[in-house]
C-alpha cells in the first residue's frame, strides 16, 4: 500500500486543477472523484507519506510502511508538527478505497503480475488473498451496519466474521507467520 501511495501523488492540488491528479489520489481523497476533500487528516497523511519516503530504500521503505501500520490502526502520529489520528470512518474509508482497490484493481488491470501465474505462487500466496477477501468483506459489512450506511443491514454479523476466521486459520495455520 505504501507504495502504491508513493507511486499516485501528489496530493496536494489547486481548486479546479484536480483533474491532474491520479485516479488513486482523486479515490483516496474526494468521495465521489470530484473536490471536496473528505478528509483533511487523510490528505495530511497521504502526502507526508508521499513526499517524506522512497520506496526504493529498504530502510525508508521500512519506516513508511511502519508509520502506515501506526495510521491504519488509528494511532495518533506526529507528522512534521502536525498532530494526526484518523477517525474510524476515515480507516474504513482509507482501507476500502485505498488497499481494496488497489488489491483488486492493480492484478485485475494488469500493473501487478496475477499471484498465482508466477512460479513463486505457495500456499502463503493463496492465504494472502482470502485474507484480503476476508477483510474487505468484513470492513463492508461492519459498514453496511452502521447509520451512516445508505442500505443499513441488521443482526449481528460477529458469528459470521468469527466463523469465516476460523475456517481461514484451520485451513492456512502451518502457513502462516505467527
Amino acid at each position: 500500500m505504501l507504495k502504491r501511495i508513493i507511486e499516485s501523488g501528489p496530493y496536494t492540488f489547486i481548486p479546479g486543477d484536480h483533474k491532474n491528479l491520479k485516479s488513486y489520489a482523486k479515490r483516496l481523497l474526494f468521495a465521489d472523484g470530484n473536490p471536496l476533500i473528505i478528509s483533511a487528516p487523510l490528505q495530511t497523511t497521504l502526502a507526508h507519506l508521499a513526499v517524506t519516503y522512497d520506496y526504493t530504500d529498504e530502510l525508508q521503505r521500512r519506516n513508511g510502511a511502519s508509520l502506515l501500520r501506526r495510521i491504519v490502526r488509528g494511532e495518533e502520529v506526529n507528522l512534521v508538527g502536525t498532530s494526526v489520528q484518523l477517525t474510524r470512518d476515515e480507516q474504513l474509508f482509507f482501507l476500502l478505497s485505498g488497499l481494496g482497490y488497489a488489491f483488486r484493481n492493480d492484478r485485475a488491470h494488469a500493473k501487478s503480475i496475477a499471484p498465482f501465474r508466477s512460479s513463486y505462487a505457495s500456499t502463503k500466496t493463496y492465504a494472502h488473498c482470502w485474507f484480503m477477501f476476508l477483510l474487505i468483506y468484513e470492513i463492508t459489512f461492519s459498514f453496511l451496519h452502521t447509520t451512516q450506511s445508505p442500505h443499513q443491514l441488521t443482526g449481528c454479523p460477529g458469528k459470521n466474521f468469527m466463523d469465516n476466521n476460523n475456517a481461514f486459520e484451520k485451513l492456512f495455520v502451518n502457513h502462516l507467520d505467527r
